[in-house]
């Protein structure tokens, strides 16, 4: 009898598993969430951790910092505010909402700082950052079937 209830028991426990362990290993995108890439010609040498990066990227296209190191001019290519990828840069990489986006370019402005030019089209993306060794942007996963040679992803997030 307590053979009996005891396989039972262990039948459940290895049926449990085998159900709610594969879902846990499945990446953020298989789940519903989309993956965004921080992006730059692939010649940019640039290369540090996920932390310091952000902090650079964000020195970067709020027009505080112009350069990456060795002097190569830093041209941050904006996809637009509608742009979801954009969004999720500004929540995720600025730490910033739209409007405080929005609001901090109206005060720059002021002092001759525009915000950084925007591409929406990926083709015209693509080309722009193939042609500018120091320019950076953000793309969709989604919108992206084979990176370009000339392209490689900085970050993910």
């Amino acid at each position: 009898m307590l053979n009996l209830e005891i396989r039972s028991y262990l039948k459940v426990i290895l049926i449990s598993v085998l159900i709610f362990y594969p879902l846990s290993i499945f990446p953020d995108n298989l789940k519903g969430e989309e993956v965004y890439f921080i992006i730059v010609n692939s010649e940019n040498p640039y290369k540090n951790k996920i932390d310091k990066g952000f902090r650079k990227i964000s020195l970067i296209y709020k027009g505080n910092s112009k350069e990456w190191p060795g002097k190569l001019k830093a041209t941050f290519i904006s996809r637009g505010s509608n742009n979801l990828a954009e969004k999720e840069f500004y929540k995720k990489v600025l730490k910033m909402q739209d409007e405080e986006v929005q609001n901090y370019w109206k005060k720059k402005e002021k002092n001759g700082i525009y915000e950084p030019k925007s591409i929406s089209n990926i083709r015209q993306l693509v080309n722009e950052m193939s042609n500018n060794l120091g320019a950076i942007s953000i793309i969709a996963k989604s919108e992206i079937k084979k990176m370009p040679a000339t392209i490689r992803v900085l970050y993910e997030f």
